[in-house]
C-alpha cells in the first residue's frame, strides 16, 4: 500500500497553476509520463504551500500497485498527484491514512454518480464489478522535508474498448456528465481539508475503520484468491473475504473457522 519513490526531473515550463484552493495550488500540464513523477519538481521550491497538486488528461506511463501500468483515453481520464508536507514531529499511521484517504475518494465519487463506489483491496476503485479506478500513495523525502503523495487515476469520459468487460467510467453512472478538471479540483479540496483539519480528531478517524470495511467488494462474500511465489501463481483457491488489518494485510476464512492475513506480495484477489 506503501511506496517510497525518488526524486527525478520534470520540464517545469510545460506545467501551468490551474486554481489556487485556499491553502493547496492545483497544476496542470496537457501531458506527462506520471503525474506521481512530474510533481517531485514543484515540491522542492522554498516557501511552496504544504498541499500541492498536479493533473493531467493524458498520462502516458501511469503505474499502480506493483507497477503495474495504468492504461487510459488520452483526455478522457483524469491522473492527480495530491501531495501534502508531513509534519514529521508526528507519529503517522500510514496504512489508516491509506484506507482513510481512499474511502475518502469513494465517498466523493458517490456524490457525482449514481452508482455505489468500492474498493478491491489493496486500492482499486470499482463501480458495479468493475474498475473505474485506482490510488497509489507514497512517501517522498527531499531536502524540504518529508511529502505523502496520493495519486489517483479515474476514467471519466470513456475506457478503451480493449477494457469494456472489466473496465467503467464516471459518465456512464451519472445523468449530468463530470468533466477531469472538475473532478481533479473537487478531489485536492477534500483530501486537502480531510488530512490538514481533521487528521487530527481521533474519533473521526476512529469511524473511518468501519466506513472502509464497508466500502471493500466482496466483503462477506466469497473470493478467488491467487497465492503467489516469485511473482507467479502457484494456488487459487476459494476463501471468504473478511477485512483488512491495521498491517494492511487481507484477512480471509479458508473454511472451518482458519482465519489467516496476507500482504499484497503473497496474494491478490481475482476478478469475478
Amino acid at each position: 500500500m506503501l511506496l517510497i519513490c525518488c526524486k527525478v526531473t520534470t520540464i517545469l515550463a510545460e506545467i501551468n497553476v490551474y486554481s489556487d484552493l485556499g491553502g493547496a495550488v492545483l497544476y496542470w500540464t496537457a501531458s506527462c509520463a506520471s503525474t506521481q513523477d512530474a510533481i517531485l519538481e514543484l515540491l522542492n521550491v522554498p516557501n511552496s504551500p504544504s498541499v500541492i497538486a498536479l493533473f493531467t488528461g493524458n498520462q502516458t506511463a501511469g503505474r499502480g500497485q506493483r507497477g503495474n501500468s495504468w492504461t487510459s483515453v488520452p483526455n478522457q481520464s483524469l491522473s492527480l498527484t495530491v501531495a501534502v508536507l508531513v509534519d514529521e514531529n508526528i507519529e503517522h499511521d500510514w496504512v489508516l491514512t491509506n484506507k482513510i484517504i481512499s474511502t475518502c475518494i469513494c465517498e466523493i465519487i458517490e456524490e457525482k454518480i449514481d452508482a455505489q463506489v468500492q474498493l478491491k483491496w489493496p486500492n482499486d476503485v470499482f463501480v458495479s464489478d468493475k474498475k473505474l479506478g485506482g490510488m497509489l500513495m507514497q512517501i517522498h523525502q527531499d531536502s524540504l522535508g518529508k511529502w505523502l503523495l496520493v495519486g489517483i487515476g479515474l476514467s471519466v469520459g470513456s475506457v478503451p474498448e480493449s477494457v469494456n468487460d472489466v473496465a467503467t467510467y464516471l459518465n456512464a453512472h451519472t445523468a449530468e456528465e463530470v468533466s477531469v478538471s472538475e473532478m481533479a479540483e473537487l478531489l485536492v479540496v477534500r483530501i486537502k481539508s480531510l488530512v490538514i483539519n481533521r487528521f487530527s480528531d481521533v474519533f473521526y478517524l476512529a469511524g473511518y475503520k468501519e466506513k472502509y470495511r464497508q466500502k471493500l467488494w466482496c466483503v462477506n462474500s466469497e473470493i478467488t484468491l491467487d497465492f503467489y511465489e516469485n511473482e507467479k501463481v502457484v494456488e487459487s483457491s476459494r476463501v471468504t473475504l473478511l477485512d483488512v488489518d491495521d498491517a494492511g494485510r487481507l484477512v480471509i476464512d479458508t473454511g472451518n473457522q482458519a482465519v489467516k492475513s496476507y500482504h499484497h506480495g503473497q496474494v491478490r484477489i481475482a476478478t469475478k
